[in-house]
């Protein structure tokens, strides 16, 4: 599997702790920021590239801090 492209590196962060066998833990920069460490933190997904273009076109809390 191809590494996330480094332009989406500013808007993720990236944990540690293991989904599956393969996949880590990714969290969205803008919704930690805007909700806070522990609300921000219970929305994660796959660090898959179409996983996080997927929450990043959908998100009202990065939509509002990149435009």
């Amino acid at each position: 599997m191809a590494p996330i492209p480094e332009f989406l590196n500013q808007y993720i962060i990236k944990s540690k702790e293991k989904l599956n066998k393969s996949n880590y833990k990714i969290f969205c920069k803008a919704c930690v920021e805007a909700l806070g460490e522990d609300k921000g933190k219970q929305n994660c997904f796959p660090n898959k590239t179409d996983r996080v273009i997927l929450h990043l076109k959908r998100c009202e809390n990065f939509n509002n801090k990149t435009t």
